[in-house]
């Protein structure tokens, strides 16, 4: 067969050069026939210098170091479309950008039994983006309650992120049950995003939703009513065999990293409740050490359609520890926070100032020192923190 290609090529190139002549023999005798004289138009500077461009520039990433290129990914230098792009542009090229374009992929849930069984290359896969076919909400929703993601998860030893779209909660997660956290364990970074514009049940995020992801590093929610889980509890064997595993259900202790897009929570609850709650324990276990989350960065973003939330009073209670009754006992929560960030935006700013939602920079009291125990000797210490603040309206 090897041998069969260039022959083939070698024929095709032939027999279009003797259509060339062809071709190039009857325009002449028409032009003969007319009285037409051909002009031979030479290439002007100009387009040897963009020929010389094209030629150039595509060999700059074919000769460049493939760590560079990531950086350059990373870093913002590259887009994800540039990759795609360069990928396309010859076969040496996608040899070159072959990992880079299938480290992320996009699927509907509809798609995950071809992924399963016609896709070839998972080792390359680190990041998996879960899309809402909104066009057909019939087949989204029933995916989200009855297609499983251990396939996903066992196909894809390299996957390492989680985009899911979901049409309302994301309470279908919770019942994820096929899998458990040998599989998911490796998923570190972890988006959730809600199509519902109705606030309440029908956007809730509940922590245990999330019960089978304990090593989740950064987690980013995005148009979400935030509660507490006040049922929730660990689902231990009647030996406690799997106790070391089930203590972390509903709990994210690993969490660093958490940002919230136009999300919201009532009062009373408050966010070191929602993200680091405690549940009940059974009394044999009493003596044992209770695990939190304790994040180092907190970001929060609002659009214009959730830019009032910020003058509600369980959102200035948040911002000024003062004002929070229970403060005291959530400082676990903040003990290793280090990061603050919180965005307003509201684009009619400029046509009518009284619309527009902003927190005042008086309303900012985060304790920097507060009593803790000391675990050594149990006596009663006090603590500092400190937090870097920026806040862009």
């Amino acid at each position: 067969m090897s041998e069969i290609i260039p022959t083939l090529k070698r024929s095709l190139s032939n027999e279009k050069e003797l259509m060339g002549e062809k071709l190039i023999g009857q325009d002449a005798q028409q032009e003969q026939t007319l009285g037409v004289k051909r002009v031979k138009l030479e290439p002007t500077a100009h387009d040897e210098e963009e020929t010389d461009t094209r030629k150039y520039y595509p060999n700059i990433f074919l000769n460049m170091p493939f760590d560079v290129i990531e950086v350059m990914l990373k870093e913002g230098g590259l887009s994800r479309r540039d990759i795609l792009n360069l990928s396309m542009l010859s076969s040496k090229h996608r040899v070159k950008f072959y990992e880079l374009v299938y480290q992320k992929i996009k699927l509907t849930w509809s798609n995950f039994q071809a992924f399963h069984e016609c896709f070839k290359n998972k080792e390359l896969v680190n990041c998996v983006r879960v899309f809402s076919d909104l066009k057909d909400k019939k087949a989204t929703n029933y995916g989200e309650w009855n297609i499983s993601m251990k396939d996903l998860l066992s196909d894809c030893p390299n996957l390492r992120s989680f985009v899911i779209e979901v049409m309302t909660s994301a309470r279908s997660l919770k019942y994820q049950d096929k899998f458990d956290v040998d599989l998911s364990d490796k998923i570190t970074e972890m988006k959730l995003i809600t199509h519902s514009k109705e606030a309440g049940d029908d956007s809730m995020f509940e922590l245990p939703q999330l019960q089978k992801f304990h090593n989740v590093r950064k987690l980013i929610l995005n148009g979400f009513q935030l509660w507490k889980d006040k049922f929730f509890y660990p689902k231990y064997k009647p030996d406690f065999s799997d106790w070391k595993i089930r203590r972390n259900d509903g709990k994210l202790v690993e969490l660093e990293d958490l940002s919230l897009i136009n999300c919201k929570w009532n009062h009373p609850e408050s966010l070191p409740e929602i993200f680091s709650p405690t549940y009940p324990t059974p009394s044999s276990l009493t003596s044992t050490k209770d695990s939190f989350t304790s994040p180092r960065s907190i970001s929060l973003y609002y659009s214009e359609d959730s830019s009032s939330f910020v003058t509600t009073e369980r959102f200035k209670s948040w911002l000024d520890n003062d004002r929070d009754e229970m403060f005291l006992f959530q400082t676990r929560f903040y003990m290793n926070l280090k990061r603050l960030n919180l965005v307003i935006v509201n684009h009619n700013y400029e046509e009518n100032k009284f619309i527009y939602y902003y927190p005042w920079l008086n309303w900012i009291n985060f304790k920097r020192t507060f009593p803790v125990q000391n675990t050594d000797t149990d006596e009663i210490e006090t603590s500092l923190f400190w937090i870097w603040t920026r806040i862009e309206v």
